[in-house]
């Protein structure tokens, strides 16, 4: 190693140190629980291998039921307990509820405007009380199971006629997505298209995206089309502080939902898939009610 490569990293190394103890608060450090021994710098970073849910749970049995992470330079508490998760997420409700502020929420997210990741407030609430009347009520689920049996019997289409091993995780992927487009723009979905440089170009082409949905929905809103998507309710929906109609933003924002659905309802069937693979006795259960239901033609 050479001595300028050596003082680029000396200074590096100082440099990461004095910024890590320039932004340590003032007065009595906070009461934060057991965790398992940090590298400067790198906190615990380096003990997490490509499972990290199974890292996390394996600190717990000798930590606690809640163990402090330190991964890089951002401070990190995690449990595997039932009764601590139920704590968090349903008695503290309030006080969890908001997620962390990142570059990617900032530049993908509209600034933290869409219902998955703006904090606890008057918008969160308003855009919430729209999915929940507009998108997510018994009559509009309802009225669209024709369009997920449609769905559903392209993907088992699409995996006879393959005749290979199947990419799981894509075809569900795929699945959830035209599933959620369908209910949200009335049509099945198609693909659109390190470091913050590359945040903004993905924000520019998911709001360029966006843009044109809005403008072809836009040009047929006043047509018959038979039943309203969540996008015309959008666009009948009055904006905030008595505005006649919601502003482009603020659509942009609840759209997105496309995202989080997807990727949620995907990763779900996914791991299903996998748990009744690990447990033959419930493949076969299931596979004797298909051919109970279905049949086997």
């Amino acid at each position: 190693m050479d001595s300028v490569t050596l003082a680029l990293i000396l200074t590096l190394l100082v440099t990461c140190i004095w910024i890590r103890f320039a932004r340590k608060p003032c007065g009595p450090p906070p009461r934060l629980p057991l965790g398992p021994p940090r590298l400067p710098i790198f906190g615990n970073l380096l003990q997490l291998g490509p499972l990290h849910h199974r890292n996390f749970a394996s600190f717990c049995p000798e930590y606690g039921p809640l163990v402090y992470l330190r991964l890089g330079n951002v401070d990190a508490i995690t449990t595997n307990d039932p009764e601590v998760i139920r704590e968090i997420l349903v008695n503290q409700d309030d006080v969890f509820a908001s997620r962390p502020r990142t570059l990617a929420a900032v530049h993908v997210a509209y600034n933290f405007g869409d219902v998955a990741l703006a904090p606890l407030g008057a918008r969160w609430k308003r855009m919430r009380r729209i999915c929940m009347e507009h998108l997510l009520t018994t009559w509009r689920l309802e009225s669209f199971a024709a369009h997920r049996a449609r769905e559903a019997d392209n993907l088992v289409r699409e995996v006879l006629g393959t005749g290979a091993r199947v990419d799981l995780r894509r075809v569900l992927c795929a699945f959830s997505m035209n599933n959620v487009t369908r209910m949200l723009l009335g049509k099945q979905w198609f693909d659109p298209f390190g470091g913050e440089k590359k945040m903004r170009e993905v924000e520019m082409k998911v709001d360029q995206f966006h843009e044109r949905i809005i403008d072809e929905q836009r040009k047929v809103s006043g047509a018959d089309k038979g039943e309203m998507d969540f996008f015309d309710v959008l666009l009948s929906f009055p904006g905030e502080e008595g505005k006649e109609h919601m502003d482009d933003e603020e659509i942009k924002a609840l759209i997105q939902v496309e995202r989080t659905a997807t990727d949620t309802s995907s990763v779900t069937n996914e791991w299903a898939m996998v748990e009744v693979i690990k447990h033959p006795h419930v493949l076969r259960r299931v596979q004797e009610e298909l051919d109970l239901v279905v049949g086997q033609d």
